[in-house]
């Protein structure tokens, strides 16, 4: 497994944050922030000023008191009217540590506190225009012989700490204000603080210095602290640092699915319900929610389709981009639902997907060439042999069930009510796991099974038990997934961003991106770009770091979007400076704008489409279990992912790449986040990883590449679903999965 070095530094406690770093004459400061969730509030008491000790409300702001390039959804501090719980009130700066808390000890906050709605079933108000009706094809409902199927899915609210103190330092020098901030999207950031503070962008310059890499949303966040950490500076002349101990939020989501399938197993026609939890505002949730819908179908034949959306409005937190938020909880969705039509069709998941895949126009026929989709299942299929497992598995469960043990039944490890196994009636084997079998191909015998172990016998049944450890339930799961970097929110408002490249006399190439922070693997591939096009070193090619008085603005940072639209930007410079080199020995520089064809716009339709397909990358997961159904506790033994992305620029990059994508899908379907923030799970042993990529070449792409991104995850909490559904005989249909809930749905059902 790769292991990126910021995070062995951050481990050994070697990173430097930006919360660490020294600044002369800087002021201590403190954000005051709600404590209900809903209501109005007051200011009783504020102390007299004293020597540098100062509060700022809303009433302060010089500029614009809001957030997200004026839209006004969000202030930046609450105008006497509370939105969220933890929302900020006020900041307040001194010149000391004791002098801080004596004002801020001194300040007095009454709340008319209201009822929120937290809940997104109880929600009633809608966001308005993020409604969306879309229908397609007819529903041949009345046919006969037709095989219905309904579910109803759910995303539940997750919550996780970025690694890093989410700070911002601002120091005002003449008529030039300087902020040091953490963010993906640098001229955002520094567009929010031009309208805050009233002043023209060019006399703010926005620095992004090296920093730990989070697993979502670094816009709304640094915007807040940066903006606030401005003001300070701006208005009282000293340097102040402003950091807020926050969090990512997934938002909630629940999808209602109904399909029928015809005998043949093709799908005759889909029904979607989509209810999206924003927050309080709109903030992101235009982009996430157009995200989700585009996915909901996903890339599969429905000769009929109706699909409803709806973002509603709650008293929480806006929601942001966490884990291709949008993307994940749709994908989840009718993943789940495509694994229930494939149980009820008779046919493996794997199967029963390709037989549904959409293809594009003009490939009719089952001789034509095999769809995208249809290659990274195959692959997936090859790398964890999943048929044969997955009629195993099958049988298995067939010929057993997880039942309630009678009364005197022998109790064993674990807490909960305790689980018994049926005896099977057809002699089926158990099917060993690979640390078992040790990598040799199972025989139908179990290695433990000639020395004559049974298992544990029941005191009164001499039933086997479940819960010993030679007779663990045991699943796999699958799922496909596609992503796409601008059916998403990246180009927000069509900006066209742009690169700059300088080639020195001496040959050395000098990259000037904003597309730059925290991903040490984009420089790597960026490098790689412009080194195979140039024909020059690597070790001649160097990356500026990000100052917005310096580079141009490249858009956000985020690695799908940058890699296939930047990157490609940086070819085409390549190629145009290898073509003014052959005129002059003098240094050359050349400015690339974005230009992606019309063939990038994927976003603009309101469903997938299959001529999206070849702008998209795929890939397609596995997931195999064992489960302890005494304590409900799931082992995951193996994972298995496909993925097509173009080109391969760098095998150990992509690969560490998708690694780290599935071990964190991993930890958001397996709830190591909370309310209390992302829990840092001790692993006795990662789970087996094994990636293998199908490579077809983008021509819209650098060298034929397009970004990994966030793919390799989607599909991992659908496949661990399924898998966990198969071990225990109960359908899944909700993630973060907990021992908790497991029991509880064994119980209810």
């Amino acid at each position: 497994m790769s292991v990126k070095s910021e995070a062995i530094r951050t481990i050994r406690g070697g990173q430097r944050f930006l919360s660490d770093m020294p600044f002369p004459r800087l002021q201590e400061t403190r954000v005051l922030t709600s404590a209900v969730h809903k209501g109005r509030f007051e200011v009783t008491a504020l102390p007299r000023k004293s020597v540098g000790c100062r509060a700022f409300f809303a009433a302060d702001i010089p500029g614009l008191n809001t957030m997200t390039r004026g839209r006004g959804e969000l202030p930046l501090l609450a105008p006497g009217i509370v939105r969220y719980r933890g929302e900020p009130l006020a900041v307040i700066c001194a010149e000391n540590a004791a002098a801080l808390d004596a004002y801020c000890g001194a300040v007095r906050i009454e709340y008319a506190a209201q009822l929120p709605v937290l809940d997104l079933q109880a929600a009633s108000d809608l966001v308005p225009g993020e409604s969306l009706s879309h229908n397609e094809g007819q529903i041949a409902w009345g046919r006969s012989k037709l095989t219905t199927v309904a579910g109803e899915y759910e995303a539940g609210f997750q919550e996780f700490r970025f690694s890093e103190p989410q700070s911002a330092v601002a120091l005002r020098e003449k008529n030039l204000l300087t902020v040091y901030c953490s963010t993906r999207n640098p001229f955002h950031v520094r567009n929010n603080i031009s309208l805050v503070l009233g002043l023209p962008e060019e006399r703010i310059c926005l620095i992004v210095p090296d920093s730990v890499e989070d697993p979502g949303d670094k816009e709304t966040l640094p915007a807040i602290v940066a903006s606030l950490a401005a003001l300070i500076a701006f208005t009282t002349g000293r340097p102040a640092r402003v950091t807020l101990d926050n969090t990512i939020k997934r938002m909630p989501v629940l999808v209602r699915l109904e399909s029928g399938i015809g005998p043949d197993g093709v799908l005759a026609g889909t029904r979607a319900e989509l209810d999206f939890d924003s927050g309080c505002c709109g903030l992101h949730s235009p982009n996430l929610f157009r995200r989700a819908v585009y996915t909901l179908p996903g890339p599969y034949r429905h000769n009929g389709l109706t699909v409803r959306g709806r973002a509603v409005l709650t008293d929480t937190m806006p929601y942001t981009r966490l884990l291709s938020g949008g993307a994940a909880e749709a994908c989840f969705a009718i993943e789940t639902h495509m694994t229930r039509l494939a149980r009820a069709a008779g046919l493996d998941p794997f199967s029963f997907r390709k037989a549904n895949v959409a293809r594009p126009a003009g490939t009719q026929g089952a001789a034509d060439r095999p769809t995208t989709a249809e290659r990274v299942i195959d692959e997936a299929t090859r790398l964890s042999d999943f048929k044969r497992k997955y009629a195993a598995f099958e049988a298995l469960r067939q010929s057993s069930q997880l039942t309630q043990p009678p009364a005197g039944a022998e109790r064993s490890r674990g807490a909960g009510k305790p689980l018994v196994r049926e005896p099977s009636r057809h002699n089926i084997p158990r099917v060993p796991s690979a640390a078992e079998t040790q990598g040799r191909p199972f025989d139908g015998v179990h290695p433990e099974r000639s020395r004559g172990a049974q298992g544990r016998q029941g005191a009164r049944t001499g039933v086997e038990s479940a819960f010993d450890l030679m007779m663990p339930a045991r699943g796999i799961g699958s799922a496909l997934a596609f992503y796409g970097f601008d059916f998403i929110e990246e180009n927000e408002d069509r900006e066209r961003h742009a690169v700059t490249l300088t080639l020195e006399k001496d040959g050395c190439l000098r990259i000037l991106t904003s597309a730059m922070e925290t991903s040490q693997a984009l420089r790597r591939l960026f490098t790689v770009i412009a080194a195979r096009t140039l024909e020059i070193d690597p070790e001649d090619i160097v990356i500026e770091s990000t100052d917005t008085a310096r580079v141009p603005d490249s858009g956000p940072m985020y690695e799908t979007h940058a890699l296939t639209s930047i990157g490609k930007l940086i070819e085409q410079g390549c190629r145009s400076l290898k073509t003014k080199r052959g005129k002059t020995r003098k240094a050359v520089s050349v400015t690339k704008a974005d230009a992606s064809p019309a063939a990038h716009r994927t976003r603009l339709r309101p469903v997938y489409h299959p001529n999206d397909e070849a702008g998209l990358s795929w890939s397609a997961t596995v997931v195999e279990v064992e489960i302890d159904p005494a304590a409900f506790l799931v082992c995951v033994t193996g994972i298995w992912s496909a993925i097509e992305c173009g080109n391969i620029l760098n095998r150990g990059i992509a690969v560490a790449q998708a690694e780290r994508e599935i071990i964190r899908a991993l930890d958001a379907a397996e709830e190591s986040a909370s309310g209390h923030g992302h829990k840092f799970r001790v692993r006795r042993r990662m789970p087996r990883i094994t990636v293998s990529f199908v490579e077809i070449p983008y021509a819209h792409g650098p060298l034929g590449a397009k970004g990994i991104g966030e793919l390799p995850g989607l599909g991992v909490a659908p496949a661990y679903a399924a898998a966990v559904s198969q071990a225990l005989g109960h359908g899944v249909d909700f993630f973060p999965v907990s021992p908790l809930r497991l029991e509880g749905l064994v119980e209810e059902t």
